[in-house]
C-alpha cells in the first residue's frame, strides 16, 4: 500500500512539473520556457544525483533503511567486544 501511495505521488508531482510547462496560460504565469531536449536531460540526471549519493552512502555507512545503524554500532552487532 505505501508503495502505491508513494508512485501516485510521484506520478502527481511529475504531472504538476510539465503541466507548469506545457500548459500555456499557467507557464505564462509563471514565467517559464519550455526545456528542449537536451535541458529536458539535464534536469533528468539532476534529479537522479540524490538517490544515487543515498545510496552509494548506505552501502559505505551500513545504514539500515531508517538510517539508525552506524558503521561502529554494525559491527558491534556483529563481532562483539570482549
Amino acid at each position: 500500500m505505501n508503495l502505491i501511495v508513494m508512485l501516485l505521488a510521484v506520478a502527481l508531482s511529475i504531472a504538476l512539473l510539465l503541466l507548469a510547462v506545457y500548459f500555456h496560460p499557467l507557464a505564462k504565469v509563471l514565467t517559464l520556457a519550455m526545456p528542449t531536449a537536451g535541458e529536458w536531460l539535464f534536469i533528468l540526471g539532476m534529479s537522479l544525483i540524490p538517490m544515487v549519493v543515498v545510496q552509494v552512502l548506505k552501502q559505505f555507512t551500513c545504514l539500515n533503511p531508517f538510517g539508525k545503524d552506524t558503521l561502529k554500532e554494525a559491527t558491534e552487532k556483529v563481532v562483539p567486544e570482549p
